[in-house]
């Protein structure tokens, strides 16, 4: 019984997301996959397509890990399964509020460019719409909850992407 207590009260300092982002980019990642093998649509037929895509899944993986070498660095999680400890607004934070979110992007279309998949590019728009809606929204929500003013001003004078 006080474990249930203690996992609401956990479970009441996350934000409500709709779910992990990871898991929205893979499923569209998968959608854009089996249509692909049905409807077989491609980007462009050139080496210039495939070299874009590899640096913008380059480009997403250094972000990605720099993000996250911050997050380790302050001593807080970048899961939004996991209450936040601090705000981060310095290195890549203090340019976008959600640059893993841009890696992912990033990643995600690189993926689609380097296999010749205009799934994935048809598909960017829902899936930004799904993060901004149900995962952004609460994250900001939250993190107004948490961190109060220092929240809003770093809110004001930092873009939500890059």
């Amino acid at each position: 019984m006080v474990r249930q207590s203690t996992k609401r009260n956990k479970d009441s300092d996350v934000p409500k997301v709709i779910t992990r982002p990871p898991v929205i980019y893979a499923f569209f990642l998968m959608l854009s996959f089996i249509l692909q093998y049905v409807f077989y649509l491609y980007v462009a037929r050139n080496f210039w397509v495939v070299n874009v895509g590899v640096a913008m899944m380059i480009s997403g993986v250094v972000i990605m890990m720099i993000a996250i070498r911050q997050f380790k660095a302050a001593g807080t999680s970048y899961e939004v399964s996991v209450p936040s400890k601090v705000l981060i607004t310095d290195g890549l934070y203090q340019h976008s509020r959600n640059p893993i979110y841009v890696a992912l992007t990033l990643v995600y279309l690189g993926i689609g460019f380097t296999l010749n998949n205009l799934w994935t590019v048809i598909f960017i728009l829902p899936i930004l719409m799904a993060v901004h809606v149900g995962v952004i929204f609460p994250e900001e929500e939250y993190l107004k909850k948490k961190f109060g003013r220092k929240y809003t001003n770093y809110f004001k004078q930092t873009r939500r992407w890059f």
